[in-house]
């Protein structure tokens, strides 16, 4: 048995003026496994640290399902500064495996 961590990376241009979770694109998926589950929630502090956090639900028991990190990000290229909304949507599953073969 170990844990997976599923991070999908969304992100929109600063300046939009669509509502709160619209015009969000995903970009990248990250997959990281972990023997302990302790072990993933410290990658996700040391990784996110005290970044703004909404929890996911999922219907229909409204089942709390992982955290959506939201943040600010900016990248310089070419004498241009980019700057974008980040909202990075992270599940931890339980993964047990059996050998069939």
């Amino acid at each position: 048995m170990y844990y997976k961590i599923t991070i999908d990376k969304t992100s929109k241009p600063m300046g939009r003026k669509e509502g709160q979770g619209e015009g969000y694109n995903r970009f990248h998926q990250e997959v990281k496994t972990c023997e302990e589950l302790k072990e993933a929630k410290e990658y996700l502090k040391e990784k996110y640290g005290k970044c703004k956090r909404v929890k996911i639900y999922q219907d229909p028991e409204a089942k709390h399902i992982g955290y959506i990190y939201c943040f600010k990000s900016e990248e310089y290229s070419n004498g241009q500064t980019d700057r974008w909304y980040q909202q990075d949507w992270i599940v931890i599953t339980e993964v047990k495996e059996t050998i069939i073969i």
